[in-house]
């Protein structure tokens, strides 16, 4: 009987979450994997060997300056404040042309998570790449959050006349006891709401920004 219960709730759960899910799609217009045909972007996800799904998008903003993109991109510290999905970005020191970070994930409907990451800037024609991935070195947690299996990727700024073509992948596994099926849900939503934030960012005049070096 308990076995059953158990059951019962963890389909009612899934059901739950699904409901929400659609709505939320349906809220905002899109579709799960697909960018919104008013906002330049498309969005693409490559299953890994590994099962760690890769998701990819590519934008062309034509009203958005690529200086202010990299801008905002190449200094981790300031990513908290436009980022709602990190609760924090500490930049811990840097050798050679490594940057440490720690970040703290949040998501709703989960606890927060922590990571150290390894940040890169590399130039490229008409523009930058930024390189994240986990650092092997997790000594600057604190231990008091699920840790962030893994999280790879990158960012991508290119000059395209006025505006920027901008390119952004990602392979993250959160960690703990989430479910393959939540990790792709809020991945692919989640990663609309970051390409918003960062135009939002490069719009706005209240984020300050370093001079590049």
């Amino acid at each position: 009987m308990r076995k059953r219960s158990a059951t019962a709730i963890v389909v009612a759960a899934i059901l739950i979450l699904g409901a929400v899910y659609l709505g939320a799609q349906r809220m905002s217009g899109s579709g799960f994997g697909f960018g919104k045909p008013d906002d330049g972007c498309e969005l693409t996800e490559e299953p890994s060997d590994e099962g760690v799904v890769m998701v990819r998008a590519e934008c062309h903003w034509n009203d958005v300056s690529a200086d202010r993109l990299n801008d905002l991109l190449r200094d981790p510290a300031i990513h908290a404040q436009y980022f709602s999905n990190l609760g924090e970005s500490t930049v811990l020191g840097e050798r050679e042309d490594v940057v440490l970070v720690r970040q703290i994930h949040q998501a709703g409907g989960m606890s927060d998570r922590e990571i150290v990451v390894e940040w890169r800037a590399e130039p490229i024609h008409e523009g930058y790449k930024y390189h994240w991935q986990k650092s092997s070195d997790q000594s600057a947690a604190s231990g008091t959050r699920v840790e962030v299996a893994e999280s790879t990727g990158y960012w991508e700024v290119v000059r395209e006349g006025d505006g920027a073509r901008v390119g952004y992948q990602v392979r993250y596994l959160p960690g703990g006891n989430i479910p393959g099926f939540m990790v792709r849900m809020f991945q692919s939503s989640g990663m609309r709401g970051v390409l918003t934030e960062l135009r939002a960012a490069a719009e706005s005049d209240t984020i300050v920004v370093r001079a590049a070096e």
